[in-house]
């Protein structure tokens, strides 16, 4: 159901034109990226129409873009869709269950509309809650020079528990594999979310995260990568895969397999607030497991880098994932 995630939601539908009965009552609908519930029933939806071929569905003339159907199948009949906005929240402009049978008057097969409706939606799904919440809480924020240096300076103990921390600017910051003395530059793209994840890791397994660390270094710098600045990269693949860059992908179906995975995720947070911390955690193993199999040259890193997305993305829309700490038993690393 790729194309229509500006569409997923609950809908509320209202028949148009019928008995006094029916237009009292409203059905609910919902469209989810694993397909449409409508009155209880499963369908896969159909693939996108273009709404010039349906004379009765009419263009959004605003921005000369036919209006976007969707066709499910319930059954013999099957459920129009014309979305009147690019968003869930403008509703649906018309919506129509036709069924294609036979004419009485000769044996060819036609389509005939046996009810219409009138839809607005109700509301967003519980996993699409789930995910937005945590899109607000954790993305966008800014580098506070009160307060965060402070995390800075704990990732340092935690992995150099015996050096004393460096000052704020400070080239000794290149251990932990900052490319910059000042670490808040190495940062700014992905804000405070890659640190916090960073010491999550850090916190929870210290064992592990110390031994990437170690393993990350060379005796050259074209032997080792730059441990911290590779966790931030993943954060970025992260929220790639989750389609919280948008454009930045460069996958042919970008939003039919993002789709799946912010469902996974969503449905993950709504088990474990810290989902995420541990989706990075296994993609930082993911990334280990690529590095120690490799040259392990720097030239070749983005590649390795590149390993990472496919797997963690299989791991999301694996059909058994239903808890984080499920992921590794699920899809290993290597």
């Amino acid at each position: 159901c790729w194309f229509l995630r500006p569409w997923l939601g609950v809908y509320m539908l209202q028949v148009t034109g019928g008995t006094d009965e029916e237009a009292a009552k409203w059905s609910e609908l919902s469209l989810d990226s694993e397909g449409m519930v409508w009155e209880g029933r499963n369908s896969k939806p159909g693939s996108e129409v273009d709404a010039s071929m349906w004379g009765r569905i009419p263009l959004r003339k605003a921005d000369s873009v036919s209006s976007m159907i969707a066709a499910a199948k319930f059954e013999e009949r099957t459920l129009l869709l014309a979305f009147a906005g690019d968003q869930a929240q403008e509703g649906l402009s018309e919506a129509e269950e036709v069924v294609v049978e036979q004419a009485p008057e000769n044996e060819e097969m036609e389509e005939r509309t046996t009810r219409r409706f009138r839809g607005r939606f109700s509301k967003p799904l519980p996993w699409q809650e789930e995910i937005e919440k945590w899109g607000k809480t954790n993305l966008n924020i800014n580098w506070d020079e009160a307060t965060h240096p402070e995390l800075l300076q704990e990732l340092w103990r935690l992995s150099f528990p015996d050096k004393e921390a460096p000052a704020r600017k400070d080239a000794a910051w290149g251990e932990l594999g900052f490319q910059q003395q000042d670490p808040a530059t190495d940062f700014r793209g992905a804000g405070l979310l890659a640190l916090n994840v960073l010491l999550f890791f850090a916190k929870n397994d210290n064992q592990t995260f110390c031994q990437f660390l170690s393993r990350s270094k060379g005796k050259t710098s074209e032997d080792q990568y730059p441990f911290a600045c590779g966790g931030i990269n993943v954060v970025f693949v992260l929220l790639e895969i989750l389609l919280f860059l948008p454009g930045r992908s460069k996958d042919k179906f970008p939003n039919k397999r993002g789709a799946a995975c912010r469902r996974a995720l969503g449905g993950l947070l709504k088990e474990n607030a810290e989902a995420f911390e541990h989706l990075f955690v296994y993609a930082m193993k993911v990334l280990d497991s690529g590095w120690a199999k490799s040259s392990k040259k720097y030239m070749d890193f983005n590649k390795v880098l590149a390993g990472v997305k496919p797997r963690v993305r299989a791991a999301l829309r694996h059909p058994d994932l239903k808890n984080i700490s499920e992921i590794e038993k699920l899809v290993p690393v290597a």
